[in-house]
């Protein structure tokens, strides 16, 4: 074959070599534009179909991958965009020459570090969702929405030390960033540095003063810090921006009286404390257990065992296990015997003895039928027991003053017969076994038996076992 053949042959295949790449290059270019004419026509699918076979002719055509990208995000499908973006990104770290191929790809790897990032944390993939946002920084040093970002991603790992000096640039950027100084203050505090989570939230609110939340956190960790002043002083906002009738203030009221109580201040305790016993709604139980608690404590500390008595009662009508209420009350008085109990009983009139007794019948599962007062001394209940069914009537008979012996043990007090058809025996209710709830309740002859739920147990095991 001649020289000029082989020339002829070689110029023809580069011809249509030539002709085959810009005909794809014409049909590329052809259907990217439908695609974004798709796009502006608001027909989302036509166009993912077109830019699907534009990468299906063009693999690493960057700006058809980039729309698809944007395209799944839009119709929430992240993994599908991730998997695009991941694509561009390794296109982008192959090409030698990034500044030169800007302009064809027609988007810069921070935009797509910037959707990638998100899409992946939205993934939860917190660890490339980390190397995507770092890269991004890396690339954009004072972006400070890719640094906070990094940094919520840290804290959700607990890599505090890593978190910090990411929310601390944000703020150095934006000093108004809110998110950023509250949530610098959590990894401060997670950290163990709760005096610099409060002095975050400090400067913080010298420009939102009325955010009662961010107040009552700074109290919080200045609390954690054993940094009473500080804390009373945050205390002392909270009471000043929000009304009386708020439970934020109640709270404020609460707190500002324990500490005084702490700090020995006690005149002052014992006004906070009344005040929010005053404010606090009857039915918030919890609020009121606490604030007469510490009243109790306050007045235990100047030696008023009286109304020491008194605070430590309520707490204990409310919650018998509340903190060590049981213990304090033994220490502010002095227990009657068994039989300066029955002399207090001997005091009631005939009616609160009357209320008392059928107070207990009701207690121990009976339905008072009748009431009959024999004497100053004795007094029978009729009633009736449902169990099972079935109705009994009961006989219930009180006595004020009644001796029992049994063995060298002589009980003192006062009895109840109950008596059954075909069923007699005696159920005895000792001082020994509420003598504490008793005693409570006779002080300063203010006697109203009321058996606690764990005696009224007591006392049926007993009669049912008899």
């Amino acid at each position: 074959m001649s020289l000029d053949i082989m020339t002829w042959i070689i110029g023809a295949a580069l011809v249509i070599v030539m002709g085959a790449l810009l005909s794809l290059t014409v049909y590329v270019r052809t259907n990217y534009a439908q695609a974004l004419q798709k796009i502006s026509a608001g027909k989302p699918q036509e166009a993912l179909d077109l830019f699907m076979r534009v990468v299906g002719w063009q693999q690493k055509h960057v700006p058809s991958l980039w729309q698809l990208a944007l395209l799944y995000l839009s119709m929430e499908k992240t993994d599908a965009a991730v998997r695009h973006l991941e694509r561009i990104i390794k296109i982008m770290d192959s090409e030698p020459n990034k500044l030169a191929a800007q302009p064809r790809w027609e988007v810069t790897e921070s935009e797509v570090l910037t959707k990638l990032s998100s899409a992946l944390a939205t993934l939860n993939k917190r660890q490339d969702a980390i190397t995507a946002f770092k890269r991004l920084v890396d690339l954009q040093p004072n972006n400070k929405d890719a640094r906070f970002e990094l940094g919520k991603l840290y804290y959700s790992t607990r890599e505090y030390g890593l978190c910090i000096p990411q929310l601390e640039r944000v703020i150095q950027i934006d000093a108004g960033s809110a998110e950023a100084s509250e949530l610098l203050s959590h990894a401060l505090a997670a950290q163990g540095s709760h005096d610099r989570a409060a002095d975050v939230l400090y400067k913080r609110l010298a420009t939102d003063r009325q955010n009662v939340n961010l107040w009552i956190r700074m109290a919080n960790l200045y609390r954690t810090a054993k940094n009473d002043e500080r804390q009373a002083e945050a205390w002392r906002v909270v009471m000043e921006i929000t009304q009386p009738g708020d439970a934020n203030h109640i709270s404020a009221v609460v707190q500002l009286g324990k500490l005084a109580f702490l700090g020995s201040r006690h005149a002052e305790a014992i006004d906070a404390l009344k005040d929010a016993i005053r404010l606090c709604p009857q039915d918030d139980t919890r609020t009121l257990k606490s604030v007469k608690y510490y009243l109790g404590k306050t007045y235990q500390a100047l030696g008023q065992k009286a109304q020491s008595l008194h605070a430590f009662s309520e707490v204990y009508q409310m919650d018998r296990s509340y903190k060590d209420v049981r213990e304090l009350l033994h220490d502010s008085m002095e227990l009657l015997s068994d039989e300066d109990l029955t002399e207090e009983i001997k005091k009631l009139s005939v009616d609160d003895f009357t209320s008392m007794a059928v107070s207990i019948v009701e207690k121990l599962g009976f339905r008072p039928t009748s009431v009959e007062v024999v004497n100053s001394l004795d007094l029978k209940v009729n009633a009736k027991l449902e169990e099972t069914g079935k109705d009994r009537n009961v006989l219930l008979v009180f006595q004020r003053d009644a001796e029992i012996d049994i063995g060298e043990l002589s009980i003192r007090t006062f009895l109840i017969e109950c008596e059954e058809k075909h069923v007699e025996y005696p159920v005895y209710l000792t001082t020994g076994g509420f003598s504490f709830e008793a005693q409570l309740k006779a002080k300063d002859h203010r006697m109203k038996l009321m058996p606690k739920r764990d005696f009224c147990e007591i006392v049926r095991k007993v009669r049912t076992a008899a």
